[in-house]
């Protein structure tokens, strides 16, 4: 068999090791059963690593697609609450702790802290547009 016939999923130091266990069990005197059993075992792991490899080709050049379309992949952002600036106010007044604050709006205290993160943010971003 030529290693040309192997290459599409197979490469060639693949090919060779696969040739070198064949006359190993060959020469060791292996029955038969149990040559063909370890030649299809290697050539069916080699075409299972081929195909991952292609699937995970194609899953980067779709997320690339995607992302130069501007489409955003993973957890959408947790939006603001309504109120979310004046509960702000009262925690930076020290009216109510950040644990309250977090319950007021339904969202965890990292959460919180987050979108306390995200606010300050988009506040100084706004104040160096003007």
């Amino acid at each position: 068999m030529d290693k040309t016939d192997l290459s599409g999923f197979m490469s060639p130091e693949a090919y060779d090791s696969l040739v070198a266990e064949a006359s190993n069990l060959i020469r060791s005197g292996e029955a038969p059963e149990a040559i063909a059993d370890a030649l299809i075992l290697r050539i069916s792991a080699a075409l299972e690593e081929h195909t991952k490899k292609r699937r995970k080709a194609a899953q980067a050049e779709g997320i690339a697609r995607a992302r130069a379309n501007g489409v955003h992949l993973g957890r959408r952002r947790k939006e603001f609450p309504p109120f979310f600036p004046q509960v702000l106010d009262q925690v930076q007044a020290g009216g109510i702790t950040v644990e309250a604050a977090a319950k007021l709006c339904g969202v965890g205290i990292r959460t919180f802290y987050r979108l306390k993160k995200r606010a300050e943010s988009e506040a100084d971003q706004s104040q160096a547009d003007t």
